[in-house]
């Protein structure tokens, strides 16, 4: 049964919250090779901007959704 009652995490709001914008490529396989973020660092609100050399360390975020293909067997990436 459907109640609308659900909560979600853009529902919850928290003293002092922030929120993240992620940029990728428009391109499926093109390089950003140049980037100026110079505006961006200085207007208002922006606490901080990584690029993905900042974070490598953090690793690759896996999917945890189970994808399945037209046939309903489990999708492989």
């Amino acid at each position: 049964m459907i109640t609308g009652q659900g909560e979600y995490t853009d529902d919850i709001n928290r003293a002092n919250k922030l929120y993240l914008r992620v940029l990728r490529s428009s391109y499926a396989h093109g390089y950003i090779t140049e980037l100026d973020i110079a505006d961006a660092l200085i207007s208002p609100g922006v606490k901080a901007i990584y690029l993905a050399k900042d974070i490598v360390h953090l690793g690759t975020l896996p999917c945890r959704a189970v994808l399945k293909d037209a046939q309903g067997n489990a999708a492989h990436s």
